[in-house]
């Protein structure tokens, strides 16, 4: 999604599992390689609350266009 929207400098920031920068203190990204499924499966068993809905921006979003794109471009393949 990086590249589509031209942030290419975010790809090198976004992909350490742990962030830091020169003012603020150390992030870490516990779930960066769980697919959201597993983290809402995860929250359900262990009966934590979490946020259950989709966000309302998601249908306009950058990786519903690309979606779009990928399904038309197979579709006119086969």
């Amino acid at each position: 999604m990086s590249v589509m929207r031209g942030d290419i400098a975010r790809l090198g920031r976004c992909t350490a599992v742990t962030t830091q920068g020169e003012d603020t203190i150390k992030r870490s990204k516990p779930f960066k390689y769980a697919y959201e499924k597993e983290i809402v499966m995860y929250a359900y068993f262990k009966k934590l609350t979490y946020f259950s809905t989709e966000c309302i921006y998601s249908p306009d979003g950058m990786s519903t266009l690309s979606l779009h794109l990928t399904r038309r471009w197979n579709m006119e393949s086969d």
